[in-house]
């Protein structure tokens, strides 16, 4: 009898065993998914979402300098036209900071490539402002500085702002598969998680059944007796 009692509890101390260690394995499996899941909206809170962001600043400054750029060449009373230069300073002095801001989010290959043809297109489209442009309007030579506006200005324009497009087109592409892949695993990590909750509720049930089925067995030579 006291062998029974001894293989009893030593199964019973077994089957709590097994159940620990099933339950372990399901709580480190699922902190195992919540940090990979943590890695990637992590990815996209530090990397993605902040370079569109700056990217954004840069195409506003960009479209800010150009749109005064052209009042600079409509105007000719000298306090609109100073207020204007100031403006373009500041403008220019934002541009600079954004781009600085930019360089250590970029990621080599692809991107790094894209925005060092932005910055070049940039370079030559302050260039024809800053020693072309600005000094024809400050002679209000409005005639001139219109149809260079409207010419290599406008051109260098348009280009970088399709190189800056393209750039912040990466990143939202970029970002969006970020997100499908942490929704993906979200989903296989939860389905893994339903299926082991069920395998360990069915082997903690067997376990019972078995306890159970001891116990009776246990009993019935005590009440043969």
């Amino acid at each position: 009898m006291m062998w029974f009692i001894n293989t009893y509890i030593r199964k019973i101390f077994v089957s709590f065993v097994i159940i620990l260690i099933c339950t372990l394995g399901l709580g480190l499996f699922a902190l195992d998914r919540l940090s990979t899941l943590n890695q990637g909206t992590g990815d996209i809170r530090e990397n993605w979402l902040p370079s569109i962001e700056v990217l954004s600043s840069i195409r506003n400054t960009f479209e800010a300098y150009r749109i005064v750029e052209s009042a600079h060449i409509i105007d000719t009373a000298p306090e609109d036209i100073d207020k204007e230069e100031k403006a373009l300073e500041a403008y220019l002095k934002d541009m600079n900071m954004w781009l600085a801001r930019y360089e250590p989010l970029v990621i080599p290959g692809y991107e790094a490539n894209a925005f060092q043809a932005f910055k070049s297109t940039w370079v030559r489209y302050l260039a024809i402002s800053q020693n072309n442009l600005l000094p024809l309007s400050r002679k209000n030579n409005m005639e001139e500085a219109i149809k260079l506006y409207h010419g290599d200005s406008y051109e260098f324009y348009h280009k970088a702002r399709e190189q800056l497009q393209l750039i912040i087109d990466f990143n939202i592409h970029g970002s969006r598969e970020s997100a499908d892949v942490n929704t993906d695993i979200y989903t296989h990590g939860k389905l893994l998680i339903i299926a082991a909750i069920t395998i360990t509720a069915l082997l903690i049930c067997s376990l019972a059944g078995w306890m159970v089925t001891a116990t009776q067995t246990n009993k019935a030579p005590r009440q043969a007796d």
